[in-house]
């Protein structure tokens, strides 16, 4: 046999402790890792956004007799969805996304000059109330409430 492919028995050695000391580090981790994860509490179980589909509401261009179902549909995606409008802003941004016609009309000069009622949802509502009151058709109490 050539002595190159004998390998030298100090180096075999070093190798050797080398790999004890990695072992013992990845085990000492591995330690860690099962007691945070004993210390840590249990998370609440949280509905998967893959067991159904909740569909976009239809866009709304201010028909009175819509409204309401147009509202509900928009507060089902706000309670369900929350983690997807991490702000007050961004609520009101998914409910003018979803606003065509007049009902656009209406929204965009209040986004286009920052109106404060654009930065809270409760806000945006009042001021979409008030429009729907000037709308023709059913009474606005049978329409929001």
């Amino acid at each position: 046999m050539d002595s190159a492919e004998v390998p030298d028995p100090g180096d075999l050695a070093a190798l050797l402790t080398e790999q004890a000391r990695q072992l013992h580090q990845l085990r000492a981790l591995l330690l860690q890792l099962q007691s945070a994860q004993q210390q840590s509490p249990p998370q609440p179980a949280v509905a998967s956004r893959s067991c159904f589909r909740l569909s976009l509401p239809d866009k709304y261009d201010g028909d009175s007799k819509l409204c309401r179902g147009f509202l509900t549909q928009c507060f089902l995606h706000l309670e369900l969805m929350a983690d997807l409008f991490p702000s007050e802003c961004a609520k009101v941004v998914f409910i003018v996304s979803l606003l065509s016609g007049r009902a656009l009309a209406w929204a965009t000069p209040l986004w286009d000059r920052n109106d404060p009622a654009t930065a809270n949802v409760h806000s945006f509502l009042r001021e979409f109330r008030t429009f729907l009151r000037n709308l023709p058709g059913l009474p606005l109490q049978r329409l929001l409430y």
